[in-house]
């Protein structure tokens, strides 16, 4: 019994010092575009299977996002602009998947699973019929990898989706994936960009779906330099630092 205490607390504990960890990221409550590479690395180990990324226009979070996919392996990255229903959501989450499968017949089995997927209606079906698809996807894959890496799944541009597809679709999707081993879920967006029934349904069905939302405030620290130039840059630099 007491070893049996003993490692349920060592595992809370974990758990707590990831969040603490997360938390630690921030300076009071304002975040920097470049420290959404700080918040994925530790997701990846933490607790949490869902959050959001939010932050307004031009801001730089689409990239430091692709940044962080270029340096992970197993990161599946989905724009939603213009998406107008969550079956070809699911059909770019299934190919993305495939991509990480190793070469040879299995994976040219997974691509010709693939097109029979393409002629599927999951909308019509419902998830009931994709999640298990997908989990035993990516479980065959991880088993002949010989590895069980977490699998990040990205999001991003939920306020351009177009107007057909719904943000409870979008949402039970996160939801959905969640819920399979070793699958974790990041949503991006301009929250302030959703409006009206968009913004409704948002609120409604966002708590169950999501874990986390990180607020982006601030440009990332290279910014200034990377819009003005080096040159222009280290002439006024010093400048604004003073100033501030």
């Amino acid at each position: 019994k007491k070893i049996t205490y003993y490692r349920r607390s060592t595992l809370s504990c974990i758990n707590r010092t990831n969040k603490i960890n997360l938390e630690k990221i921030f300076q009071g409550d304002k975040m920097k575009a470049d420290q959404i590479l700080n918040v994925l690395n530790q997701f990846k180990n933490s607790s949490y299977r869902s959050v959001l990324i939010d932050g307004n226009w031009g801001i730089g979070k689409t990239k430091y996002i692709m940044k962080f996919k270029e340096q992970q392996s197993n990161v599946c990255y989905i724009s939603l602009f213009g998406k107008k229903d969550i079956n070809s959501v699911i059909q770019d989450l299934y190919f993305c998947i495939i991509e990480d499968a190793p070469r040879g017949k299995l994976k040219k089995h997974y691509r010709t699973m693939g097109e029979k997927v393409n002629n599927l209606r999951f909308s019509y079906f419902g998830l009931s019929l994709a999640i298990p698809l997908i989990a035993d996807l990516r479980k065959s894959i991880s088993k002949e990898l010989g590895k069980k890496d977490t699998f990040i799944v990205i999001f991003d541009d939920l306020e351009r989706k177009h107007d057909d597809l719904g943000i409870e679709e979008v949402l039970g999707l996160l939801d959905s994936l969640t819920k399979i081993d070793n699958i974790k879920t990041v949503l991006v967006a301009a929250k302030d960009q959703l409006n009206g029934k968009n913004a409704e349904t948002f609120t409604n069905y966002s708590e169950k779906a999501i874990d986390r939302i990180y607020k982006v405030t601030d440009y990332a620290e290279e910014a200034p330099e990377e819009i003005l130039g080096h040159h222009v840059w280290k002439v006024i630099g010093g400048l604004v630092e003073n100033f501030e």
